[in-house]
Protein backbone atom coordinates (compact mmCIF):
# COMPACT_ATOMS: atom_id res chain seq x y z
CA UNK A 1 0.00 0.00 0.00
CA UNK A 2 1.34 3.34 -0.87
CA UNK A 3 2.86 5.82 2.23
CA UNK A 4 0.39 8.05 3.35
CA UNK A 5 -0.09 10.41 6.72
CA UNK A 6 -3.48 12.12 7.93
CA UNK A 7 -4.22 14.87 9.84
CA UNK A 8 -7.83 16.39 11.27
CA UNK A 9 -9.70 12.59 11.40
CA UNK A 10 -12.55 14.23 13.37
CA UNK A 11 -13.41 16.41 10.19
CA UNK A 12 -16.14 15.74 8.18
CA UNK A 13 -14.87 16.51 4.75
CA UNK A 14 -11.72 14.67 2.71
CA UNK A 15 -8.82 16.08 1.00
CA UNK A 16 -6.74 14.26 -0.57
CA UNK A 17 -3.37 16.44 -1.75
CA UNK A 18 -1.30 14.80 -4.69
CA UNK A 19 2.36 15.80 -5.87
CA UNK A 20 3.96 16.55 -8.89
CA UNK A 21 6.70 14.06 -10.22
CA UNK A 22 10.23 13.86 -8.79
CA UNK A 23 8.79 15.50 -5.52
CA UNK A 24 6.51 14.00 -2.69
CA UNK A 25 3.93 14.84 0.02
CA UNK A 26 6.74 17.30 1.77
CA UNK A 27 5.35 19.58 -1.68
CA UNK A 28 2.40 19.92 0.52
CA UNK A 29 3.46 20.84 4.10
CA UNK A 30 1.98 24.77 4.04
CA UNK A 31 -1.27 23.20 3.08
CA UNK A 32 -1.28 21.25 5.91
CA UNK A 33 -2.11 24.30 8.42
CA UNK A 34 -4.87 26.15 5.88
CA UNK A 35 -6.88 22.81 5.95
CA UNK A 36 -6.95 22.26 9.43
CA UNK A 37 -10.24 22.63 9.51
CA UNK A 38 -10.65 19.43 6.98
CA UNK A 39 -9.59 15.57 7.05
CA UNK A 40 -6.19 15.67 5.01
CA UNK A 41 -4.53 12.61 3.44
CA UNK A 42 -1.62 13.14 1.95
CA UNK A 43 -0.18 10.34 -0.06
CA UNK A 44 3.21 9.27 -1.38
CA UNK A 45 2.71 8.03 -5.41
CA UNK A 46 4.83 5.11 -6.41
CA UNK A 47 8.31 5.21 -6.97
CA UNK A 48 8.34 8.73 -4.76
CA UNK A 49 8.96 9.27 -1.25
CA UNK A 50 7.92 6.62 1.23
CA UNK A 51 6.52 4.84 -1.57
CA UNK A 52 10.00 4.40 -3.52
CA UNK A 53 9.89 0.50 -2.97
CA UNK A 54 6.24 0.08 -3.60
CA UNK A 55 4.92 -0.81 -7.34
CA UNK A 56 6.50 0.59 -10.54
CA UNK A 57 4.63 3.78 -11.86
CA UNK A 58 2.21 3.98 -13.75
CA UNK A 59 -0.92 6.65 -13.84
CA UNK A 60 -3.35 3.46 -14.31
CA UNK A 61 -1.55 2.02 -11.29
CA UNK A 62 -1.19 5.14 -9.09
CA UNK A 63 -5.05 5.93 -9.61
CA UNK A 64 -6.26 2.91 -8.97
CA UNK A 65 -4.06 2.93 -5.21
CA UNK A 66 -5.62 6.50 -4.47
CA UNK A 67 -9.29 5.25 -5.74
CA UNK A 68 -8.78 2.39 -2.97
CA UNK A 69 -7.14 4.62 -0.48
CA UNK A 70 -10.23 7.36 -0.70
CA UNK A 71 -12.83 4.30 -0.37
CA UNK A 72 -10.84 2.96 3.37
CA UNK A 73 -9.56 6.47 4.40
CA UNK A 74 -11.89 9.03 3.38
CA UNK A 75 -14.96 9.96 4.79
CA UNK A 76 -18.18 8.42 3.71
CA UNK A 77 -15.75 6.97 0.83
CA UNK A 78 -15.07 10.25 -1.10
CA UNK A 79 -12.42 13.28 -1.07
CA UNK A 80 -11.73 16.46 -2.86
CA UNK A 81 -8.68 15.46 -4.86
CA UNK A 82 -6.31 18.20 -5.74
CA UNK A 83 -3.10 17.44 -7.52
CA UNK A 84 -0.35 19.38 -9.44
CA UNK A 85 1.66 18.33 -12.56
CA UNK A 86 2.00 14.35 -12.30
CA UNK A 87 -0.74 13.91 -9.52
CA UNK A 88 -3.10 16.37 -11.80
CA UNK A 89 -2.50 13.45 -14.58
CA UNK A 90 -3.35 10.70 -11.71
CA UNK A 91 -6.30 12.67 -10.87
CA UNK A 92 -7.59 12.73 -15.09
CA UNK A 93 -7.43 9.20 -14.79
CA UNK A 94 -9.20 8.54 -11.88
CA UNK A 95 -12.13 10.75 -13.11
CA UNK A 96 -11.91 8.73 -15.86
CA UNK A 97 -12.49 5.44 -14.42
CA UNK A 98 -14.24 5.63 -11.10
CA UNK A 99 -15.84 9.55 -10.61
CA UNK A 100 -18.06 8.72 -8.18
CA UNK A 101 -15.48 8.75 -5.38
CA UNK A 102 -14.74 12.31 -5.88
CA UNK A 103 -16.55 15.20 -4.72
CA UNK A 104 -14.44 17.58 -6.63
CA UNK A 105 -11.03 17.94 -8.13
CA UNK A 106 -8.32 20.66 -8.66
CA UNK A 107 -5.92 20.00 -11.32
CA UNK A 108 -2.72 22.21 -12.46
CA UNK A 109 -0.46 21.90 -15.10
CA UNK A 110 -2.12 18.86 -16.42
CA UNK A 111 0.11 17.48 -19.62
CA UNK A 112 -2.74 16.22 -21.66
CA UNK A 113 -0.81 16.08 -25.36
CA UNK A 114 1.90 13.59 -25.74
CA UNK A 115 5.62 14.23 -25.90
CA UNK A 116 8.11 13.16 -28.75
CA UNK A 117 11.75 11.43 -27.55
CA UNK A 118 10.38 8.95 -24.86
CA UNK A 119 12.56 6.29 -26.31
CA UNK A 120 15.57 8.60 -25.88
CA UNK A 121 15.09 8.55 -22.34
CA UNK A 122 16.78 6.08 -20.59
CA UNK A 123 20.10 6.87 -21.99
CA UNK A 124 19.89 10.25 -21.49
CA UNK A 125 19.06 9.71 -17.86
CA UNK A 126 21.91 7.53 -17.86
CA UNK A 127 24.61 9.99 -18.99
CA UNK A 128 23.47 12.13 -16.69
CA UNK A 129 23.20 9.98 -13.43
CA UNK A 130 26.79 10.16 -12.33
CA UNK A 131 26.43 13.72 -11.68
CA UNK A 132 22.53 14.33 -10.82
CA UNK A 133 23.26 14.42 -6.81
CA UNK A 134 26.07 17.05 -7.30
CA UNK A 135 25.44 20.46 -5.65
CA UNK A 136 24.94 22.58 -8.39
CA UNK A 137 22.87 19.93 -10.31
CA UNK A 138 20.23 19.72 -8.00
CA UNK A 139 20.19 23.64 -7.77
CA UNK A 140 19.81 24.00 -11.20
CA UNK A 141 17.39 21.46 -11.59
CA UNK A 142 15.54 23.00 -8.71
CA UNK A 143 15.50 26.21 -10.81
CA UNK A 144 14.31 24.85 -13.42
CA UNK A 145 11.25 23.70 -11.69
CA UNK A 146 10.40 26.39 -10.22
CA UNK A 147 10.89 24.85 -7.03
CA UNK A 148 12.08 27.60 -4.08
CA UNK A 149 15.46 26.22 -1.94
CA UNK A 150 14.23 26.29 1.45
CA UNK A 151 13.09 22.79 -0.11
CA UNK A 152 16.58 22.02 -1.10
CA UNK A 153 17.62 18.89 1.16
CA UNK A 154 14.18 17.50 0.69
CA UNK A 155 14.89 17.76 -3.25
CA UNK A 156 18.28 16.58 -3.06
CA UNK A 157 17.00 13.50 -0.99
CA UNK A 158 14.32 12.51 -3.74
CA UNK A 159 17.18 13.07 -6.13
CA UNK A 160 19.52 11.06 -5.02
CA UNK A 161 16.92 8.21 -4.28
CA UNK A 162 14.92 7.84 -7.41
CA UNK A 163 17.15 5.29 -9.95
CA UNK A 164 17.01 5.09 -13.68
CA UNK A 165 14.99 3.04 -13.81
CA UNK A 166 12.37 4.75 -12.24
CA UNK A 167 12.72 8.03 -13.44
CA UNK A 168 12.46 6.64 -17.02
CA UNK A 169 9.52 4.85 -16.11
CA UNK A 170 7.78 8.17 -14.14
CA UNK A 171 8.94 10.21 -17.09
CA UNK A 172 7.58 8.14 -19.73
CA UNK A 173 4.20 8.09 -18.25
CA UNK A 174 4.02 11.72 -18.06
CA UNK A 175 5.35 12.38 -21.75
CA UNK A 176 2.58 10.04 -23.15
CA UNK A 177 -0.50 10.38 -21.56
CA UNK A 178 -3.63 12.02 -23.39
CA UNK A 179 -6.97 12.37 -22.76
CA UNK A 180 -8.56 8.73 -21.49
CA UNK A 181 -12.03 8.00 -22.93
CA UNK A 182 -14.95 8.47 -21.43
CA UNK A 183 -14.05 11.75 -19.82
CA UNK A 184 -16.55 13.39 -21.45
CA UNK A 185 -18.70 11.61 -19.60
CA UNK A 186 -17.82 12.39 -16.53
CA UNK A 187 -20.28 14.97 -14.47
CA UNK A 188 -18.00 16.01 -11.70
CA UNK A 189 -17.12 19.65 -10.53
CA UNK A 190 -13.53 19.67 -11.68
CA UNK A 191 -11.23 23.61 -11.60
CA UNK A 192 -8.68 23.35 -14.37
CA UNK A 193 -5.86 25.91 -13.82
CA UNK A 194 -2.31 26.48 -15.66
CA UNK A 195 0.05 29.09 -14.75
CA UNK A 196 0.90 31.88 -16.72
CA UNK A 197 4.60 31.47 -17.22
CA UNK A 198 3.64 27.39 -17.83
CA UNK A 199 4.55 26.28 -21.37
CA UNK A 200 2.65 26.70 -24.36
CA UNK A 201 1.50 22.43 -24.39
CA UNK A 202 0.47 23.09 -20.92
CA UNK A 203 -1.81 25.92 -21.94
CA UNK A 204 -2.90 23.70 -24.61
CA UNK A 205 -3.86 20.58 -22.28
CA UNK A 206 -5.63 23.19 -20.28
CA UNK A 207 -8.48 23.90 -22.57
CA UNK A 208 -8.37 20.30 -23.95
CA UNK A 209 -9.26 19.25 -20.78
CA UNK A 210 -11.95 21.94 -20.57
CA UNK A 211 -13.42 20.72 -23.60
CA UNK A 212 -13.53 17.34 -22.53
CA UNK A 213 -14.92 17.74 -19.01
CA UNK A 214 -18.72 18.69 -19.72
CA UNK A 215 -18.91 20.56 -15.27
CA UNK A 216 -15.23 22.01 -15.25
CA UNK A 217 -14.04 25.74 -15.24
CA UNK A 218 -10.62 26.36 -16.09
CA UNK A 219 -8.65 30.19 -15.21
CA UNK A 220 -4.75 31.11 -16.00
CA UNK A 221 -2.94 32.04 -12.71
CA UNK A 222 -1.41 35.18 -13.60
CA UNK A 223 2.49 35.76 -13.36
CA UNK A 224 3.23 31.81 -12.17
CA UNK A 225 5.09 28.90 -13.28
CA UNK A 226 4.61 25.44 -12.84
CA UNK A 227 5.23 24.85 -9.39
CA UNK A 228 2.83 27.47 -7.84
CA UNK A 229 1.52 25.89 -5.26
CA UNK A 230 5.00 26.36 -3.78
CA UNK A 231 6.23 29.70 -5.22
CA UNK A 232 2.90 31.50 -3.72
CA UNK A 233 1.72 28.94 -1.59
CA UNK A 234 -1.39 31.68 -0.17
CA UNK A 235 -2.23 31.75 -3.68
CA UNK A 236 -2.74 28.23 -4.20
CA UNK A 237 -4.85 27.65 -0.95
CA UNK A 238 -7.25 30.27 -0.91
CA UNK A 239 -7.99 29.69 -4.82
CA UNK A 240 -8.24 25.54 -3.97
CA UNK A 241 -10.62 26.87 -0.57
CA UNK A 242 -13.15 29.00 -2.68
CA UNK A 243 -13.78 26.41 -5.46
CA UNK A 244 -14.07 23.87 -2.65
CA UNK A 245 -16.36 25.94 -0.85
CA UNK A 246 -18.49 27.37 -3.82
CA UNK A 247 -17.31 30.83 -3.11
CA UNK A 248 -15.58 33.45 -5.29
CA UNK A 249 -12.38 32.92 -6.72
CA UNK A 250 -9.77 34.87 -5.91
CA UNK A 251 -8.73 38.01 -8.67
CA UNK A 252 -5.24 37.04 -9.54
CA UNK A 253 -7.10 34.25 -11.85
CA UNK A 254 -7.94 34.72 -15.72
CA UNK A 255 -10.58 32.70 -17.06
CA UNK A 256 -9.29 30.11 -20.03
CA UNK A 257 -11.90 30.78 -23.16
CA UNK A 258 -13.00 27.37 -24.38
Amino acid sequence: MLYLSEIGKENNQTIIFLHGGGVSSWMWEKQLEYFKNYHVILIDLPEHGESINEIPFTLTGAAKEVIEIIKNKAHNGNAHVIGLSLGAQVIVQMLSMEPEVIDSAVVSGTLVYPIMGTRLLKPLLKINDPFKNLDFMVKANMKNLDVPFEYYEQFKKETKSCSVDSLTRILSENMSFNIPKELDKVPTKTLVLVGQKERAVMHKSAKALLQTLPNSTGYVVNNMPHNWSLVNPELFNNVVKAFIENVALPHELSEILR
